[in-house]
């Protein structure tokens, strides 16, 4: 009897040390972690806008000059320097676990200069920047001048004053105008005789009327995770992105999938029965995921993933109804981001997010995610972001409604029935509940906003317009979102 008691004992005492030693790996791993934050804040306490910081060991990264410099500890360069970033995987038997640090402008007004977009990128993660340079200098406004959507008879959009500081980033063939941006974000064309460049025009591009701001560095990036092996796994891989408290959304193009936020996220590139995938974790705020195929919103707590294509850079089908975050993975996130060596890497406008505790229920999940019973409680800032497009071909340009990009911060105000917001501008906009939603579609005879959920409407003109230009038939459409802020 006691013979055959011995295999049992052995089994015992082998899963006894097999558990010690987890254990043991868990906490070794987990000290890793605070103290590689804590080195990090150390080395990496200066970074300025659009630069990136050598955290940790180890890190590879190629560069897009000859002078690149990028090999040591709290090494700092620009990153629309970088070519491909990586950062090794952590390794608790050596202390190792590569980071960088980079304090990104985005889309982030350049009359907010305290204000950054932080991004850590943590180990097993490789990034490579898609931002394609593109020629601008500065210039200065020498009289009163009027913005316009397009050259000579646009739009006026806004007005700059004398002694305003514009970026030129393009002009027309003839190059008697040019299209600029100030400091605030406000961008659109100038008669060049109005603006006393620092430059040649002539090495300017030209543009189309309706071309979009230059990307700001790392803007748009491929994502890649996974590439090593790591002896902690329970140390996340990839991306913490955080933006500055009470910004209006900043957007990245990531494996040429939109991601906007005001938020804190987590990104990674995830594998799955040989299909890689986009993976966004909303730890705090919202994210919305969108690409050709269609859109969805990541509420705090919350998941999407975006299938990709065999290489992993670009999206094959829409993004996914968010989930919820599992409890564990949420437990390693917080680890970081609530750690005293992450609070002290961020910038001075920005504090380390309220991140979800618990993993949220399906009950939950749709709490968030549906339309409300009513809009109770729903009245504040909001940001809007509307598109304007066209079909039918290249003159199908309508004076006064130039296709685009548009939007910005309104205050919306829900009273029963009604629903109002006010612009920057001071032009308010009133809309009527209509239909049998007991949440509410509100629209006028145009254009409607469907609350979607506590926190996001869409919005769309219906029907769409038909215009004739210039004998061709020129559909347009409007459409777009608001979140709450």
């Amino acid at each position: 009897m006691k013979f055959l008691h011995r295999p049992l004992k052995f089994f015992i005492l082998v899963l006894l040390l097999t558990i010690s030693t987890v254990i043991h790996a868990q906490e070794t791993c987990t000290a890793l972690l605070d103290s590689v934050l804590n080195t990090v804040a150390d080395n990496c306490n200066g970074p300025g806008r659009n630069e990136a910081c050598y955290g940790n060991l180890q890190l590879t990264a190629s560069g897009r000059s000859t002078d690149f410099d990028f090999d040591d500890v709290s090494d700092v360069e620009a990153v629309s320097n970088f070519g491909t970033l990586s950062t090794n995987p952590a390794n608790s038997d050596d202390g190792t676990w590569g980071i960088a640090v980079m304090n990104l402008q985005a889309n982030l007004p350049g009359t907010l200069p305290g204000q950054n977009v932080t991004m850590l990128i943590v180990g097993n993660t490789e990034i490579e920047n898609q931002v394609i340079d593109q020629t601008t200098f500065s210039g200065t406004i020498n009289a009163s001048a009027r913005v316009r959507s397009a050259p000579y008879d646009g739009q006026v959009l806004a007005s700059f004053e004398t002694g305003t500081t514009v970026t030129i980033f393009g002009r027309n063939e003839s190059s008697d105008w040019v299209r600029v941006v100030d400091e605030r974000g406000t961008y659109g064309w100038i008669a060049t005789f109005l603006v006393d460049f620092t430059d040649d025009i002539s090495i300017l591009s030209v543009v189309e009327f309706d071309a979009l701001l230059p990307l700001a560095p790392m803007q748009a990036f491929t994502l890649t995770t996974g590439i090593g092996q790591s002896t902690c796994s329970d140390i996340p891989e990839g991306i913490i992105v955080q933006t500055p408290d009470d910004a209006v959304s900043v957007t990245f193009t990531v494996n040429g999938i939109s991601v906007n936020m005001a938020s804190t996220l987590h990104l990674s590139v995830i594998e799955n029965d040989n299909q890689k995938s986009l993976l966004v974790q909303t730890l705090e705020g919202t994210g919305i995921v969108s690409n050709d195929f269609g859109v969805s919103v990541a509420p705090a707590g919350t998941r999407i993933t975006v299938p990709l294509d065999e290489i992993g850079t670009e999206p094959t089908n829409a993004p996914s109804e968010p989930l919820s975050i599992p409890q564990t993975e949420l437990d390693n996130l917080n680890t970081i981001v609530q750690s005293g060596g992450y609070a002290r890497l961020l910038n001075e406008a920005t504090t380390p997010p309220e991140t979800v505790t618990e993993e949220l229920t399906d009950s939950e999940i749709e709490d968030l995610t549906s339309p409300p019973d009513d809009t109770d409680g729903m009245s504040g800032t909001w940001e809007w972001v509307f598109f304007v497009r066209y079909t039918g071909g290249s003159t199908c340009i309508v004076e006064g409604q130039e296709p685009g990009r548009y939007g910005g911060l309104i205050e919306v105000v829900f009273d029963g029935d009604t629903m109002s917001y006010t612009n920057s501008r001071g032009f308010t906009s009133t809309y009527t509940r209509s239909g049998d939603n007991t949440y509410g579609t509100f629209d006028t005879a145009t254009f409607a906003f469907t609350v979607e959920s506590p926190f996001y409407m869409s919005y769309e003109r219906s029907p769409v317009n038909v215009y004739t230009v210039g004998g061709t038939d020129c559909t347009q459409s409007i459409s777009g979102y608001a979140i709450r802020r």
